[in-house]
C-alpha cells in the first residue's frame, strides 16, 4: 500500500458494534471504542485481517 498515510478513518454509525463485527470478522481492536481525549468524538483503531502495512 506505500507509505503515503499513517492511517485510513471511516465514519459509522455505531463504534463500539463496529468493533465487535470487525473482531468476529477476525480483525484487532488495538484501541476499544471511546472518546477521544478532552472530547465526546469516539473513535477505535483497528488492523485488518491480513493486517495490511507498507
Amino acid at each position: 500500500m506505500g507509505s503515503a498515510f499513517g492511517h485510513l478513518a471511516l465514519g459509522v454509525d455505531d463504534v463500539a458494534a463496529t468493533c465487535d463485527n470487525i473482531r468476529q470478522a477476525g480483525g484487532k481492536v488495538t484501541r476499544e471504542a471511546g472518546p477521544v481525549k478532552g472530547g465526546t468524538t469516539v473513535i477505535a483503531f483497528v488492523e485488518d485481517p491480513a493486517r495490511l502495512q507498507d
